[in-house]
Parts: C-alpha cells; sequence; structure tokens
C-alpha cells in the first residue's frame, strides 16, 4: 500500500504533462496558422472576416448550432458546454462563437502549414540541400502575387543561391510549376523561388496591346510575358539585332518595332535599308519622318551621310561640354538606321565581286555607327535570318547589347546569338521569341501587326522634327559632294 501512492502520483503526473504537451501543440499549431493566415493578401484576409462574420451573425439569430448540439449531446454535458457557448445575451454569444471559428481556422492552417514545412525538410534532404552543419533552408512563407505568381520564401540557412538554381528541375517537379526566377530576397539569407503559372496566348494584336499600353518617347513593344505586357526605350538599348527563321515572327516584329518608334516619338528620323527592292518597307512610303533605301548604292549613301552627321554631333558635344545628345535640349532628332536582312548588306563577298568595297565600306561605317551611335543619339536595328561572323562581323555584333530572337533551327544559330540553345527550343508558333537586353532575358509573345495597320499608323504619323532628313538618297550622290558634307563642321537648325 505504501508503495502504491507513488506510483499513482507518477501516474497522475505523466498524464499531467501530457495534456499540458497536448495544450501546449495546439497552441503552437494555431499560432503557425495564425502567421500563415497573414501570409494571404489583405483583400483575402479582408474577405474571410466578412464571410466569417456574416456565418457568426447567421448562427446567432438562427440558433442551427444549438440544435445540432441537442442532438449529439442529449446529456448534462451537451447543455454544460450549450451553456458555456451561449453565454447570457446575444452579444457574449456572438463574441464566443468567433474565438471558436477563430480558433478552427487557425489550426486547420497551423496544421497545414507545418505539413508543408516537413514536406519541404523531405524535399531539401532528398535533394542534399544543406549546409555543412547539416542543417537545411526552412520555408517562411508563401506569398501569391496576383492570378498566377506565388512566391516561396525560404531561408537558406548557410545554402547559396547558385544551389538553389541548380535545383531548378526538382522544385518545379514538386510544386508541379514553371520556375520563373529564383533570387535572393531583400535580406540575402532569403531565397525567393518564384512561379507563375500563366500561359502564354498564340497570337497577340498590335491593336490591342497599344489600347492597353500607350508609348512614350522612343519606346516600342516587346510583347507579353508571363509578368504582363513589356515595352522598352530604344535610347536605353542602344542598338538592337532581331533574329529568326522564316515565319518565326521576325519581320512582323521589326515592323511594329519602326511602327511604335514612329507614332511614340516627333523628334526622331528613321532610314530604312531594304536590298531586296523595298517591298517589307513599302508600307512606310508615307510616313513624313522615314526615307527607304533599295540599292547598295543608296544605303552607302545614307550610311555615310549619318556618320558625317554623328561627326558633327561629336562636335557639337565638345563644344558644349555635353556627353551625350539630348533631343530636346540640343534640338537634334534621334536617328535610326534600320537594315532589313542585314546579311544581304554585310555578308562577305568575293574580291571580284562589283559590289565588293560598297560592302566594305557599309561595314565599317555600320561598325563605327554601332560603336560611338549612342552619345550621338544614332541607333541601329538590324534584322536577319541568322547572326554569324561571316553576315555580321563580330565588332558589330559585340557593341549591340539588345537582342530579340525568335525559332532558331540550328544550335549554332541559337548559341551565336544568345549564347545557348533556348532560340531552337522555342515552339513553333509565330512570334514567340526571346528577348536579352544585358543580363535580362525572357520568353515573349510579340505582337503581330497587319499591313494595312501599318499604312493606317503611318498615314497618321504627326511629326516635329529639328532639323530636315538627311541628303537625297534618291539620286545617289556623288562623292565629291558627299566630301563637302562630311568637311562641315557645323550643325545647321532648320
Amino acid at each position: 500500500m505504501a508503495n502504491e501512492s507513488p506510483q499513482k502520483q507518477d501516474q497522475w503526473d505523466r498524464i499531467g504533462e501530457a495534456i499540458f504537451d497536448g495544450i501546449y501543440k495546439l497552441i503552437l499549431i494555431s499560432i503557425n496558422g495564425f502567421k500563415e493566415l497573414f501570409n494571404y493578401p489583405a483583400a483575402r484576409i479582408f474577405h474571410f472576416i466578412t464571410v466569417m462574420l456574416g456565418i457568426t451573425v447567421l448562427l446567432v439569430k438562427t440558433c442551427w448550432h444549438v440544435k445540432l448540439f441537442y442532438y449529439i449531446f442529449e446529456n448534462d454535458f451537451g447543455a454544460y458546454v450549450h451553456n458555456i457557448i451561449i453565454g447570457k445575451n446575444e452579444g457574449e454569444h456572438l463574441i464566443n462563437l468567433l474565438i471558436i471559428e477563430f480558433f478552427l481556422v487557425t489550426f486547420s492552417l497551423g496544421i497545414i502549414a507545418i505539413s508543408r514545412k516537413n514536406k519541404w525538410k523531405q524535399f531539401f534532404e532528398s535533394c542534399n540541400l544543406k549546409n555543412g552543419q547539416g542543417t537545411y533552408p526552412a520555408l517562411v512563407s508563401i506569398v501569391k502575387d496576383g492570378d498566377y505568381k506565388t512566391s516561396y520564401l525560404f531561408k537558406g540557412n548557410g545554402v547559396g543561391l547558385d544551389r538553389f538554381r541548380s535545383s531548378q528541375d526538382s522544385f518545379e517537379s514538386l510544386l508541379m510549376k514553371n520556375i520563373s526566377k529564383i533570387e535572393n530576397g531583400k535580406d540575402p539569407s532569403i531565397i525567393k523561388v518564384i512561379t507563375n503559372t500563366k500561359v502564354l496566348s498564340s497570337h497577340l494584336g498590335y491593336s490591342g496591346v497599344s489600347n492597353k499600353m500607350p508609348l512614350k518617347n522612343y519606346e516600342f513593344y516587346l510583347g507579353d510575358t508571363i509578368d504582363g505586357l513589356r515595352k522598352t526605350n530604344l535610347s536605353k538599348l542602344p542598338h538592337l539585332v532581331i533574329a529568326g527563321t522564316t515565319g518565326g515572327g521576325k519581320s512582323s516584329f521589326f515592323k511594329q518595332t519602326l511602327v511604335g518608334l514612329l507614332n511614340s516619338s516627333n523628334h526622331l528620323q528613321m532610314y530604312l535599308i531594304d536590298l531586296k527592292g523595298g517591298l517589307e518597307f513599302s508600307d512606310f512610303k508615307k510616313s513624313p519622318n522615314a526615307k527607304i533605301v533599295k540599292s547598295m548604292e543608296g544605303a552607302v549613301t545614307i550610311l555615310e551621310l549619318i556618320c558625317a552627321e554623328m561627326s558633327k554631333r561629336f562636335n557639337y558635344l565638345e563644344r558644349h561640354g555635353y556627353k551625350s545628345i539630348i533631343p530636346k535640349r540640343d534640338k537634334l532628332d534621334r536617328i535610326v538606321v534600320a537594315v532589313d536582312e542585314a546579311s544581304v548588306l554585310y555578308a562577305n563577298r568575293d574580291k571580284n565581286s562589283f559590289d565588293y568595297e560598297l560592302s566594305l565600306q557599309a561595314r565599317e561605317m555600320t561598325d563605327r555607327i554601332a560603336k560611338l551611335g549612342r552619345a550621338a543619339g544614332i541607333h541601329l536595328i538590324l534584322a536577319t535570318q541568322k547572326v554569324s561572323k561571316e553576315t555580321i562581323s563580330t565588332s558589330i555584333q559585340e557593341n549591340i547589347s539588345a537582342r530579340m530572337c525568335f525559332k532558331m533551327n540550328t544550335l549554332q544559330g541559337s548559341l551565336a546569338l544568345l549564347g545557348d540553345k533556348s532560340a531552337m527550343d522555342l515552339p513553333a508558333i509565330a512570334g514567340r521569341g526571346i528577348w536579352m537586353h544585358g543580363n535580362e532575358s525572357f520568353t515573349v509573345q510579340a505582337p503581330y501587326i497587319e499591313d494595312s495597320e501599318i499604312k493606317d499608323q503611318c498615314e497618321s504619323i504627326e511629326v516635329d522634327l529639328h532639323s530636315k532628313m538627311l541628303g537625297n538618297v534618291q539620286k545617289h550622290e556623288q562623292k565629291s559632294k558627299l566630301a563637302k558634307v562630311l568637311t562641315d563642321g557645323e550643325i545647321h537648325h532648320d
């Protein structure tokens, strides 16, 4: 008998510990659920509170839950619990129900959050993503951003960004979503994995894009991306090459780029070079600030005139102590040289070819514009089926940082323009391309523009040029006249 009391006491101690441990776990789960609740957007939290309050008021007024309670518990316990919930009046009843509902919701969310954390721990173990001390990254929160984008925030715990990126395929397999980006958060110890479920459409009309996103000075459209519609500014590029096989969308993107620039910029001169008879640019004839060049001689003439203008502008900058041309300040127009099928103009030729010398001159002057044009407010846009040192010289390529690449049929073509095989892996969808500028690279569905739209847009263009368009290209000015232009050191504003 003497030993029985301590044994019972020990049993009661264990029961008390178990009850305390259970209550502690319930509270811990609810706290996790509370944190999880506030990871949702504010609008969703407000909607949840509104719905919960509405349901609670309805329960207080109808007492459906009271009837259910008496149906389940036909004894004193049911009556006891019922009296605790009901309270003394409707206000106390409402508050008690809200507390119970809030606990049930946070408890449920807590179970989900803890289950998710355990799932991620198992995932990191399977990927061997751990630091030198054997510690794994930990999920901090999940943040939804709009209808398509979700950000998963992890505390790296010594596991760096590169190791997360190397496991991207495994992340996509686990989440069953495409990952658009893996980057550091504002806190460098946080790794952000961003998924996006948006699917790009297979067709995008120019008019639909222009209605949703107006253009500002020197801007043009890139197209639709998983992050929404995108545009860019020519002054920040400053040169662009567009490449892709026939039927991929290169020509349409080229034209809509030119239309966008002509419409968004009053102070812009555009010179269009097409050595296939000018057919591609025929819809631009009525644009008051665009000139079309159809021959090799004309191309060399206009490039010489532009190089001469560039030299004048450098003299002007030097005299005034400026670093670059600002059209509004300097009363000088931006100049765009757009070359369709650039390989026809720049490709290596046999020395016996009648246009061998002209091609060399064109390549040398384009190289000079590519290197120096930015400060002078002069920009190149080159379109070609493929890019190689045989079609566009390496020195020109090196000074063109912006690239739009559509479907490529060969690995070499994709490597030459983008440095990887992503252009070869693009789906066979007209207008689906990859934009690259500096460290930025993403997939776009480029806008398609109808020929009739180009004509209508060009006919409605209003310009306010600071100076006359360069030269009378159609007459292919003689070198003696060109020499006079090249040596003229002053800029004349008309």
